[in-house]
């Protein structure tokens, strides 16, 4: 893989590529069919290859369609947090260059700020089924022909770090950047296409975004995505979509490893588990590990 167009090249076309537990799911050959239809709108309605493009949607299928439909037309894909103020999100929005704003349908802060700077605002509907809708000021948005897909060099991914100071700094990574890090991620933990990762991390996020979503679809497995992630609900989902393994932050682990015995949690759930971001408590390192080892 040498950009992010080839991404879902990797799975099997009858292979579950999203599953949302109580929701939708898509194949990669209906996944790869969507993100070509709506690369093909988002290039009718103005967006260009090098331009950016500001995401503001939680974890569903909206997010995982809309941004590789981005990154698959050559444009600059700068997801942001969903929880942000409408002083945050003009910074960001600013900060990024974006031309055009990928919205959620009902009132958000986001939306003002993207007005604010003259943005084009393209809101993403759900339909139930799993397919996403790009309307505008209340039209459904079609596309007209197939956009020129990007080349390793140009610019994919468009995010932000706080670095050393207060102050965000914009960090955008190529393509080329993003295939590396797939292999690597995919290598290290042996990712195949018989692994389905329970994403508990928010996508706008790079540990869920690369770390999870995009290094299984790599490896061609499946993302389990819940709206959101649910101490309680955690374990039944885990058992009941047979997840091989997660990813999370310390305290996601300290959580669910403290409700185990009391949500009857099922041992040896897991492949294995993988903590990002901070130190791991070696207590709960120790827990996890009995956890996932009987």
């Amino acid at each position: 893989m040498q950009t992010l167009a080839q991404l879902l090249d990797a799975g099997a076309p009858d292979k579950a590529a999203v599953v949302v537990p109580g929701g939708p799911s898509l194949t990669y050959r209906q996944l790869r069919d969507h993100v070509e239809e709506l690369a093909s709108t988002l290039s009718a309605a103005g967006l260009a290859r090098g331009q950016a493009a500001s995401i503001v949607l939680g974890n569903d299928i909206r997010f995982v369609a809309t941004f590789l439909a981005v990154a698959r037309l050559g444009a600059v894909a700068a997801p942001l947090n969903p929880n942000y103020t409408e002083d945050e999100y003009r910074f960001y929005m600013e900060d990024a260059g974006a031309s055009l704003a990928i919205l959620p349908p009902e009132e958000h802060p986001a939306r003002g700020a993207a007005q604010e700077l003259g943005l084009l605002c393209i809101e993403a509907q759900d339909s139930g089924d799993g397919a996403v809708r790009l309307t505008r000021e209340g039209t459904t948005l079609e596309g007209k022909g197939q956009p020129e897909g990007p080349t390793p060099d140009d610019i994919a991914l468009f995010l932000h770090t706080s670095g050393t100071t207060s102050r965000p700094k914009g960090v955008p990574l190529s393509h080329a950047n993003l295939a590396s890090s797939l292999d690597n991620i995919v290598g290290t933990y042996g990712l195949s296409e018989e692994d389905r990762a329970l994403m508990i991390m928010p996508l706008f996020h790079v540990h869920g975004l690369i770390g999870v979503l995009f290094s299984t679809f790599a490896s061609g497995g499946t993302t389990i995505i819940p709206s959101r992630f649910s101490a309680s609900k955690f374990w039944p989902v885990a058992l009941e979509q047979a997840a091989t393994w997660y990813s999370g932050v310390p305290t996601m682990h300290q959580i669910l490893l403290s409700r185990a015995d009391s949500d009857n949690a099922p041992r040896g759930t897991f492949r294995f588990i993988r903590s990002c971001s901070a130190a791991l408590a070696p207590a709960v390192l120790e827990g996890m590990e009995a956890r996932c080892d009987s």
